[in-house]
């Protein structure tokens, strides 16, 4: 790929390290010709994937621009040096008496791998030359560390191996000597060796030491970057005690440079090998570095042009070049690093002097994975050459030395690093736009840029850089470095913000005090959200690698700029709302509603940052910042504050919406179903929503003070009760509008009427849950901790007094619509009534007299279904629409409403028009009630609870009246007789005296037996104060005695205590008969009277069921019983009695009706009822009510 001069590396190389060679065409010439010079003398053992062929291709691509065939050719040099670092051994066999060893190495090279002895005469011819190692005294563990260079051949390479063999030095000794270290022998195994060394004395030829084990490594296997490893020793025959092994660094060079002897005794000086080409007027690292600086520069090209052709490509990395070289240019250096002889710490600086110039002066630079490596490096090339210094040299060096850096030099690193801790902190300023959440790797990425500025300041070139150049970048403390450049780029960050949302707006020539609240909500979410993404993103790593606080850091930045510019700003936004005439108008309606979005969005960034100091957190949830930190976000704690006086405007603001929005829900309400399962219409989910809107916005004010958050839940509670109730009244107006409360025309349950009904039964629901839904109690709760709070208890009543206030008035609503309902179909229910009363009448007047009626009879029951028919048709009709258009508790309600018209209707057309009419009239009227109504709204359970039905004071007051009235009259007489009984049986002591008298029922001869014994404090009657007393006996109903007649006693003169004696009445009557409920005994106590009727002293009653005898027990033994009197005037009885053999019920409260008043209006058509009533007419009219009104008195 052409390149322009303009973008050639070497132009910028040669500028910036003075290279003596000041045109770019002819370096690179020079370069290319050192290159193949190179690549020509490449050892063929070494060449690998890569041939030389390739090398040569691409060195003319790479130097000279061209993929054309090379111009240049070196000659291959014979001469190559093989390098050996001997380090040490282990676990070697002891040789020695004592258990140890004295090893040493010999090192040759052979032309086969077999053992061949070098100090032996026999083989000596098979190692071309042998080298020595120190001996290292009494160790089985020895540690040489020494390096021995030998020179080769390049057929020697592809032939030949290397042997080293581990001997044990003995020193010669006489057989004295060798004897006298008998005393050192240990163990068995000592003592074989003592002997071996006596045999070895007496022996001796060539050597004495003793052989420990070899190992032979083939040339050709050494790679050209070397091999260090371990070699497990080898035995020359079986016999042999070889164990261990040994640690060995190789590695075979053609050179460039060799040493050769010099005219001055121990001097060498440097040859170049054979006919390699000289550097002329360059230098090794001059070549190298020029090298380096295409090879870098080129690669980065070939990826900046690979991005250029699809900026949008997934693969693209953002944070640039990986900085990964190819295999042949990796080949290509590491053969001139070797044959060149370069010393590691200059090839080390001059890959990151290149890298890093490459990597700050394009916009993309390299990352920062492969700038942390090359630092690495650096570190290693240090200790590299620390350790050359110490001593660790070829004893006999062949090939030429590293020459000496001029210009790579460690000088050079300060000002690097420098300029590269600079730019290292420009990203760090710039780290959310050159490190975006969204972006592929943007932890990785940013995690690297932060490995490598700790690494650089870790490492120890750049301390001892910093020693060297004092004003380099950066203080003693890299956190605070850090810590400094992202203030650095989050005040420009909040700078930029600032600019973008446009917050001050530039109106009415230039006046800066207006503000745009809008872009205040902005601005304010977009620093929260880059301080969440700070939290998610740059916190953990910068926390991770560098251990600093990024959200301390970032808050501490951001909130006192924040609070400063905002304390200065929202005053004269407040008092701009304030000026505003009308909330609720438009204009000001939009600057308070942008204000408390401004609120919100600043109470959601308070709460983020309690969240990060463990404040209100979440139990469980550990704060991710030190609370101590808390005081860094300074005034933004009391942000509230700047708000206070824009809350009033907001609950107006509130209440006037909310106003609106009733009255549009209701207006616009097409009265129509929302969907087929639902039974309202918009309206009431308008009106939800609405009051919802209120409750949400309680939930988001949480205003931080609990006593102002005291009255403002006060008064949203109220708004929210007050608009319910406009909201019932609105649904209430628009029935009335159309014509729903008008008198005039025929009512017709509407959808209409319904759907209203439900619209507010189910506002009426949501207003029930209101408390729940707004968490007061939560909320009572935490007030109740502050100090000067009002009760607990007396505040919740507070808000429930609210709610239960707009709760009773929805429910006054409801029930005044359904009753209008209910009072609309009242005149339809009253005349479908009417007109059953007519049909029952017209069949009862075509049958026969009352004696022939039979209230269970089929004929009966079905005059009362023909008559009634009509009435359950219409209620049949409209019930079945109110249960498809009400929702189940209106409908409830509703079902009630009717239920008791029906009952109200019923008493009105039967009890109240016809009261006088017969009992079968009546009996009839009682099926309709209870076989039709109450089954009718009961339905099988899925209408009123039949509990509810009859435990209503209207309907047992109507059922007790029927029962009554379609009682038959000796039902009605018995039931009198009882109730008589009743009366005087609570009596502890009556005014009008008491009767004495034995009674008792003789079973065998089924006679009753009455004997009258005395009476006392009767009422005077006569002139003189006494009265002239007797009694008469009667056994009641006539209908259960038609034969038995009354019986008297005699008359006691003058007296008002008077005794009877031999008094005794006998009565036929039968046990069944007697035990009939109702059947009695009534004594009636007279004063005789010469001249007119006698007057009545007083009465009372005996049932016969509690006759000794007739009892439970069937004792006949006739006891005395002493019977308060009671005055007829005292007996006209409520329908308050049960009799239990009857129709008739206890239960209910007195009705106006008495039993006298029914028998009364039987006279015209009931004989027993005439003969009844006029016997109580009777002895009511033989009282004196003077008598009675000056004794009760």
């Amino acid at each position: 790929m052409a390149m322009a001069d303009d973008d050639d590396p070497l132009l910028e190389y040669i500028k910036r390290y003075d290279i003596q060679i000041r045109s770019p065409i002819k370096l690179r010439r020079q370069l290319y010709a050192h290159a193949i010079d190179t690549i020509d003398n490449r050892l063929a053992t070494q060449v690998g994937r890569i041939s030389s062929e390739h090398l040569h291709q691409y060195a003319s691509n790479l130097f000279l621009r061209q993929d054309a065939s090379p111009q240049t050719s070196a000659v291959q040099s014979d001469t190559c040096v093989l390098e050996i670092r001997v380090f040490k051994a282990e676990s070697l066999a002891p040789k020695d008496v004592a258990g140890t060893s004295d090893p040493y190495c010999i090192l040759g090279i052979s032309d086969t791998d077999l053992f061949m002895n070098p100090r032996s005469k026999k083989n000596n011819n098979n190692i071309n030359h042998y080298y020595n190692v120190s001996v290292k005294h009494q160790t089985l563990s020895p540690e040489w560390n020494e390096c021995i260079e030998i020179p080769i051949t390049r057929e020697q390479v592809e032939r030949h191996y290397l042997h080293i063999q581990v001997w044990d030095y003995d020193e010669d000794e006489s057989m004295a000597s060798t004897i006298q270290s008998f005393k050192e022998v240990k163990g068995i195994r000592g003592m074989g060796r003592f002997v071996k060394e006596v045999a070895q004395t007496v022996g001796k030829k060539d050597s004495a030491d003793d052989f420990m084990g070899y190992i032979a490594v083939p040339l050709k296997n050494i790679k050209l970057e070397g091999v260090e490893r371990w070699y497990n020793l080898r035995s020359n025959s079986a016999l042999e005690n070889v164990s261990g092994r040994i640690r060995v660094a190789l590695k075979v060079t053609c050179p460039h440079v060799l040493l050769t002897e010099s005219h001055h005794p121990g001097k060498t000086h440097s040859v170049m090998n054979g006919q390699r080409l000289a550097n002329g007027d360059l230098t090794n690292e001059e070549i190298y570095g020029g090298i380096v600086a295409l090879v870098v520069g080129g690669r980065h090209n070939i990826y900046k042009d690979l991005m250029d052709v699809d900026e949008s490509t997934e693969s693209a990395v953002l944070d640039g070049w990986d900085g990964k070289l190819q295999s042949v240019d990796e080949c290509l250096l590491q053969e001139m690093e070797t044959q060149r002889r370069m010393d590691a710490l200059t090839t080390v600086i001059i890959k990151w002097l290149i890298y890093c110039q490459e990597h700050i002066q394009l916009p993309d630079g390299i990352q920062m994975q492969r700038m942390t490596e090359l630092l690495k490096a650096l570190d290693a090339g240090n200790d590299a050459k620390d350790l050359m210094g110490k001593g660790f040299m070829p004893l006999l060096p062949v090939a030429g030395r590293p020459e000496k850096s001029i210009i790579f030099t460690f000088d050079r690193l300060p000002k690097s690093f420098d300029d590269f801790l600079r730019h290292c902190h420009r990203k760090i300023e710039n780290h959310t736009k050159l490190y975006p959440v969204k972006g592929r790797d943007t932890i990785t990425r940013l995690g690297e840029l932060l490995i490598c500025l700790r690494t650089l300041r870790e490492s120890k070139s750049y301390l001892t850089a910093k020693l060297v150049d004092t004003n380099m970048f950066g203080s003693g403390d890299i956190k605070e470095d850090v810590s400094d450049s992202i203030r650095s780029g989050l005040h420009k960050l909040y700078d930029k913000m600032l600019e973008e949302h446009k917050i001050i707006v530039d109106a009415n020539g230039g006046n800066k005090d207006d503000y745009h609240i809008p872009g205040m909500v902005k601005f304010i979410d977009s620093i929260h959200t880059s301080l969440i993404n700070g939290r998610g993103y740059y916190h953990p790593v910068f926390k991770k690698v560098l251990k600093i606080d990024y959200m301390s850091v970032a808050l501490s930045t951001i909130c006192s700029r924040l609070a400063s510019d905002f304390m200065e700003i929202l005053p004269k936004v407040n008092q701009s709302i304030l000026e505003e005439p009308d909330p609720v108008e438009e204009g000001s309606e939009n600057k308070s509603t942008a204000m408390f979005q401004l609120y919100l969005s600043l109470q959601d960034f308070a709460a983020f940052i309690g969240e990060l100091y463990g404040l209100d957190t979440p139990d469980g949830h550990a704060p991710i910042l030190n609370s101590g930190i808390y005081k860094h976000i300074g005034a933004l704690k009391d942000y509230h504050e700047w708000f206070r006086p824009t809350i009033l405007r907001w609950l107006q603001m509130s209440r006037g919406r909310a106003i609106k929005r009733l009255s549009a829900a209701v207006k616009l309400d097409k009265v129509e179903r929302i969907d087929d399962i639902a039974k309202h219409s918009s309206s009431s989910v308008d009106a939800i929503g609405c009051l919802t809107s209120v409750v949400t916005f309680w939930h988001q004010i949480k205003w931080p003070d609990a006593m102002d958050g005291f009255l403002i839940a006060t008064r949203i509670t109220e708004d929210i009760s007050n608009g319910v109730e406009l909201y019932a009244d609105l649904v209430h107006e628009k029935l009335k509008a159309v014509g729903f409360f008008d008198d005039e025309g025929q009512f017709d349950v509407t959808e209409e009427l319904c759907l209203a009904l439900n619209n507010l039964e189910k506002v009426k629901c949501f207003l029930k849950d209101i408390l729940r839904e707004m968490k007061i109690e939560g909320f009572v709760e935490k007030l109740g901790s502050i100090e000067g709070a009002p009760p607990k208890e007396k505040t919740i009543d507070s808000f429930r007094c609210l709610v239960k206030n707009a709760n009773d008035g929805m429910t006054k609503k409801i029930m005044e619509i359904t009753s209008i309902v209910g009072s609309k179909m009242q005149p339809d229910i009253s005349r479908y009534l009417g007109e059953y009363v007519k049909k029952v009448l017209k069949a009862i007047s075509e049958k026969a007299p009352t004696s022939a009626y039979d209230s269970n009879s089929d004929e009966w029951e079905n005059i009362g279904d023909d008559g009634i028919r009509p009435l359950m048709n219409y209620l049949t009709t409209n019930i079945i629409t109110l249960k498809e258009w009400l929702c189940d508790v209106n409908f409830h309600i509703l079902l009630n409403i009717l239920w008791r018209v029906c009952v109200r209707c019923l008493r009105e057309e039967v009890l109240t028009k016809q009261r006088n009419q017969r009992p079968e009239f009546f009996s009839l009227a009682k099926y309709i009630l209870e076989d039709h109504l109450v089954g009718f709204f009961h339905a099988g359970g899925e209408g009123i609870e039949m509990d509810e039905m009859v435990s209503a004071e209207a309907y047992k007051a109507v059922e007790l009246e029927l029962k009554m009235k379609s009682a038959s009259t000796e039902d009605l007489i018995r039931l009198f007789l009882c109730q008589m009984y009743d009366t005087q049986n609570s009596m502890q002591s009556s005014p009008f005296g008491t009767l004495n008298a034995k009674v008792w029922f003789n079973k065998n001869l089924n006679s009753l037996h009455v004997e009258v014994l005395s009476a006392k404090n009767l009422l005077p009657k006569d002139m003189n104060g006494l009265s002239d007393p007797f009694v008469e006996v009667t056994l009641m109903p006539k209908q259960l005695f038609p034969t038995l007649t009354p019986m008297q006693t005699a008359q006691v003169k003058k007296t008002v205590n008077p005794a009877w004696s031999n008094q005794k009445f006998t009565f036929n009557v039968k046990p069944d008969i007697a035990h009939r409920e109702g059947a009695s005994i009534v004594f009636t106590v007279y004063d005789y009277d010469l001249i007119g009727r006698n007057d009545v002293e007083g009465e009372c009653v005996i049932p016969l069921i509690s006759v000794d005898g007739l009892g439970k027990d069937g004792d006949t033994l006739a006891r005395d019983l002493e019977m308060p009197l009671t005055q007829p005037t005292q007996t006209n009885f409520g329908l308050t009695r049960e009799v239990s053999d009857s129709v008739l019920s206890s239960e209910g409260d007195a009705h106006s009706s008495t039993i006298l008043d029914l028998l009364k209006s039987r006279m015209s058509f009931d004989k027993e009822a005439m003969e009844f009533c006029r016997w109580r007419r009777k002895l009511q009219d033989a009282v004196n009510p003077d008598d009675i009104g000056r004794k009760l008195s």
